[in-house]
C-alpha cells in the first residue's frame, strides 16, 4: 500500500493534479482500528466503511470543509432505496474524525 501512496503522489506532483490522500487514509485507518475493513470481501471494491471514509476525505479535500457533523449515509445516486454506506453516528464521527486529521496532514495544516 506504501508503494501504491506514493506512486499517486508522485504522479500527481509530475502533472501537476491534486491527490486525494485516501491510500493514505486507509493506512491511518488501519493503524487506529486494525480489525477495520476498508474492502469488500472481493479485496477491490471499498466496504460501506471505505466508501464513506473516502467520500469524507473528497468532501474535505474538495471544499475546505470539515466533514465532522455530515450525514452518517451516502446516498446512492442510481439507488435511492439503497445507500452506497449507513453508518452508525458513533462510526460515522471516527470516520469523519480520520478524514479530517488525513486531509489536515495532506495540506500542511
Amino acid at each position: 500500500w506504501s508503494s501504491d501512496v506514493c506512486s499517486s503522489d508522485l504522479i500527481g506532483k509530475e502533472i501537476g493534479a491534486r491527490v486525494i490522500p485516501v491510500g493514505v487514509a486507509r493506512e491511518n485507518l488501519l493503524q487506529a482500528r486494525p480489525s477495520a475493513s476498508f474492502y469488500n470481501p472481493d479485496g477491490k471494491h471499498p466496504s460501506p466503511p471505505g466508501t464513506y471514509l473516502a467520500a469524507c476525505l473528497f468532501y474535505t479535500m474538495l471544499s475546505g470543509h470539515s466533514p465532522r457533523g455530515l450525514p452518517a449515509e451516502v446516498p446512492d445516486a442510481g439507488n435511492a432505496k439503497k445507500p452506497l454506506a449507513r453508518l452508525s453516528a458513533e462510526d460515522a464521527a471516527f470516520y469523519q474524525g480520520m478524514a479530517e486529521k488525513t486531509a489536515n496532514a495532506a495540506e500542511g495544516k
